[in-house]
């Protein structure tokens, strides 16, 4: 739980992306704490897949899901945009990319050699066409394995 004083030393991205996430999910079950920085999780739906975790690194807002894969939201994507706008453009892609994995729009895709991860990706199957998987690869939705067609 987050306490007056932690509040007060959120960054403005943190602060974004705590407002956008109430506002468009704030009906999914979460948790927030403040170690050194701001952090956020929502516990798996799968352990096969992990939970998501979100940690502000005041520039960047770092995506994770599960031990597997993590990807960013930062504030340089958006250096063309004014400066005072940019937390809110990164905290929106961050929000949009955990509505994606939510709602099974995102496909984790997990290689193992020797039973150890050795890479992971992420796809969109509406946009993406991917190879067929071989014995060494997984691919996972938010709810557990995911069903490979072509």
């Amino acid at each position: 739980m987050l306490n007056d004083k932690h509040l007060s030393a959120l960054s403005p991205l943190a602060r974004a992306f705590r407002d956008q996430f109430s506002a468009e999910l704030g009906h999914v079950p979460h948790s927030e704490t403040f170690t050194d920085r701001y952090e956020f999780s929502i516990p798996a739906a799968d352990p096969r897949v992990g939970g998501i975790r979100v940690w502000d690194d005041e520039d960047e807002l770092t995506i994770g899901l599960g031990e597997h894969h993590h990807w960013h939201a930062s504030l340089y994507m958006y250096e063309d945009e004014p400066e005072a706008e940019r937390p809110e453009r990164a905290a929106a892609m961050a929000v949009a990319e955990i509505r994606s994995v939510l709602e099974g729009h995102t496909v984790l895709r997990i290689t193992r050699r020797d039973g150890r991860v050795v890479s992971s990706s992420t796809y969109d199957p509406t946009v993406a066409r991917m190879a067929a998987l071989s014995a060494e690869e997984s691919e996972y939705l938010w709810t557990g394995p995911r069903g490979w067609s072509p």
